[in-house]
């Protein structure tokens, strides 16, 4: 008797999200041209979430910015009525967008990097590879070693990380929001909804969308499928008014507060 395997051969359609602040709406139209240009990989569309009023800044983007946004191939822009912070890169899709996602990819990038041509096709093919997985991330760590310049465009290398749930925080990996990272979530509506009660919950949390979703990856002691590869390419320094360099809040102790929340409160 010989026994077969069902292989999933579906082809998903991939979306790539981001968002973008005021200061940055140059630099954004200028590196999705060359992403969209560049990328190995054929994608679906891609979506630019702007919220119509900024947290952050008093100045908005305007509609004359927008327009040229939208004259970029397969960009689609989602206007957002509250902002989520850099939450918003993901939130925004898979609020308006939860049924066209279903069975797809959703492919996380920042607006002020450049990435690998290759970026696109290592999450298709680490999806391929193991497609009963619901979070892919580039290993962002992988980054600051010092011998990632000199990896090839072409290198890949697919390894797991399983995120532990301990009320006395210790570090994890989560997902790198600059190096990119890939879901194909089988509840989107409660990976939304955990952001939305800690963003209500806790103030500090908007600055440190990372902590939120290491906070959900932790209580669900989720199996992360890691990229090392050439996700972005280095650079000298931060962009404007990058959060990191902020001084808004302490990430480390952020993180710390979500996961305590979360498990004190029963959120997931």
């Amino acid at each position: 008797q010989v026994m077969l395997k069902k292989l999933n051969f579906q082809i998903p359609k991939i979306y790539v999200s981001l968002t973008t602040i005021p200061s940055r709406i140059k630099i954004l139209t200028k590196n999705l041209q060359y992403f969209i240009e560049n990328q190995s990989q054929e994608i679906d569309k891609i979506y630019v979430n702007i919220p119509i009023k900024y947290k952050r800044f008093k100045e908005n983007i305007n509609q004359e910015n927008i327009n040229e946004l939208m004259k970029i191939n397969k960009v689609e822009i989602i206007i957002l009525e509250k902002d989520y912070g850099p939450s918003s890169k993901y939130l925004g899709p898979l609020m308006k967008y939860k049924r066209e996602l279903e069975n797809n990819l959703l492919i996380i990038i920042d607006d002020d990097r450049i990435y690998n041509k290759h970026l696109v096709r290592n999450f298709v093919i680490a999806y391929h590879s193991l497609p009963q997985y619901e979070f892919y991330a580039g290993l962002w760590k992988y980054f600051f070693y010092f011998y990632y310049k000199k990896l090839s465009n072409e290198y890949l290398e697919i390894t797991k990380y399983k995120e532990i749930n301990k009320d006395k925080f210790h570090y994890g990996n989560g997902l790198g929001g600059f190096f990119g990272f890939c879901l194909k979530l089988k509840n989107s509506e409660e990976f939304v909804n955990y952001h939305l009660k800690i963003l209500d919950k806790y103030e500090k949390s908007f600055f440190h969308d990372e902590g939120i979703s290491l906070g959900y990856l932790k209580k669900k002691e989720i199996e992360i499928i890691y990229l090392k590869h050439i996700g972005c390419y280095s650079y000298e320094k931060e962009s404007v008014d990058a959060l990191c360099l902020s001084g808004k809040c302490n990430r480390k102790k952020v993180e710390k507060d979500i996961l305590y929340i979360t498990n004190n409160e029963n959120l997931l």
